[in-house]
């Protein structure tokens, strides 16, 4: 009919009890009745049609109250490369002597995988991130071995906001780890410090029959309820470890990344997450109380990329170090470091403190010396608006803080503070605690 009258209105029904069918036909009428075809409402409705809404006479007057998101800005024509690297987004040569800056951002939620390396209840970026940038850097400059890398600093996240991160590779083999906080003149804090160097080393052998015949296997247990109660608090991130053997003084394991914790290899050297959990297998296999973490590293070179699962050798050197042999599970090698030290992990300094309410026994009561002088602080009217109030309270006892007395002051509020989940109905008494505190 449609193609037969193109001028005449159609519309097909849906017929039936079911709720869409009853839809399709009320649509099937408005569009009759807006074509100006009567419609006896009351029929449809089965009731007395209510009123019709009066439309405004004018278009709708919309206004976006929604911040629109800044748009990131773009390194291109500022002298920055793509970076091509999960926690490197840009790179830039300078042009006057070579030095490389690569540069990213970081924070507890990108990379998400971060926020499960917690070292006394710090979020923590762990030492073998600092290894995985200096092999970056040692990269670009065309050297292939990280000849030496001190963890100057630890690198917390912060609980609100991201760092910006940098890598600086001199021509001279200088190789700098610094981060600073997304905010405007906030310091650059250098957190690692190397060099790098070529020094063609070869790969070792493949790794052969594995595990040994003789190794001695290892239960981990409950490994990771260990390490949390000496402060290595680890996520499933970092929780990679599958096997641990013991071979005379050295430690096998193997480890692997896990599925579902935001830890895809792709761009990595050696994922940082993987690379630790090959090194817990040492506080593990040598029953170690101590809570060790890697803070300097030696002759480590990559000698393969994206490996997701991975067989470790780890032989001890010296009192407080030992060497690395990483290989994949066709047992060819991944990564090498000549010495990885360890030392006791330090409690990182900074982090704020929180008022907490213990209970007080009233004990029994005893006569004490009333004051000569008492000054009452009173008449914030209830009625008052909450910002009135707040200006008069503080005001109030500002003018009492600054008198030159030495008359001891108290202030005693209510409602002004709350527990944990609990409301604070005394906005004008908070104010006077903030106030007060601070004056403290």
């Amino acid at each position: 009919m449609k193609r037969s009258l193109p001028d005449a209105a159609a519309s097909a029904p849906l017929r039936g009890p079911r709720p869409q069918e009853t839809a399709g036909l009320l649509r099937t009428l408005g569009e009759l009745f807006v074509r100006g075809l009567p419609v006896d409402w009351q029929a449809v409705s089965g009731a007395s049609p209510g009123p019709f809404a009066q439309l405004p006479t004018y278009a709708f007057d919309r206004r976006r109250y929604w911040l629109s998101p800044k748009p990131p800005a773009r390194t291109e024509g500022l002298g920055f490369v793509e970076a091509d690297h999960p926690l490197l987004s840009a790179r830039m040569e300078l042009p006057d002597n070579g030095t490389v800056i690569l540069t990213g951002s970081v924070s507890r939620d990108a990379p998400r995988w971060l926020a499960d390396h917690t070292v006394a209840g710090s979020v923590l970026a762990p030492g073998t991130l600092f290894a995985e940038l200096a092999l970056r850097a040692a990269a670009e400059t065309g050297a292939d071995t990280v000849r030496e890398l001190v963890i100057q600093t630890p690198l917390v996240l912060p609980d609100r906001g991201s760092l910006t991160l940098q890598a600086l590779a001199r021509p001279t083999g200088e190789v700098v780890v610094s981060a600073r906080a997304d905010e405007p003149k906030a310091p650059w804090v250098v957190h690692a410090r190397g060099t790098v160097a070529t020094t063609g080393r070869e790969a070792p052998p493949e790794t052969g029959t594995w595990p040994p015949a003789d190794a001695v296997p290892i239960d981990p247990g409950d490994a990771y309820d260990r390490l949390a109660g000496r402060g290595l608090d680890y996520g499933p991130a970092f929780r990679g470890l599958r096997a641990v053997w013991r071979h005379g003084d050295e430690v096998l394991a193997e480890v692997a990344l896990p599925t579902d914790a935001g830890t895809a290899p792709t761009g990595y050297g050696l994922h940082p997450a993987l690379l630790d959990s090959a090194l817990q297998a040492w506080l593990i296999g040598t029953g170690r109380e101590a809570a060790d973490v890697p803070f300097a590293w030696e002759g480590v070179v990559l000698h393969r990329a994206g490996a997701d699962r991975l067989r470790v050798r780890l032989t001890p050197v010296g009192p407080d170090g030992l060497s690395v042999a990483v290989y994949d599970v066709p047992g060819r090698p991944v990564l090498t470091a000549e010495s990885v030290r360890l030392r006791p992990m330090s409690t990182p300094a900074g982090r704020l403190r929180e008022l907490a309410w213990i209970p007080l026994d009233p004990g029994p009561a005893a006569p004490a010396e009333a004051p000569d002088d008492v000054v009452v602080l009173d008449g914030f009217p209830p009625g008052a608006d909450v910002v009135s109030r707040v200006h008069a309270a503080t005001r109030t006892v500002l003018d009492a803080l600054t008198e030159p007395s030495r008359r001891r002051l108290v202030i005693v509020t209510h409602g002004a503070v709350g527990l944990p989940g609990e409301d604070v109905p005394d906005l004008a008494g908070a104010a006077v605690w903030g106030l007060v505190r601070s004056a403290q």
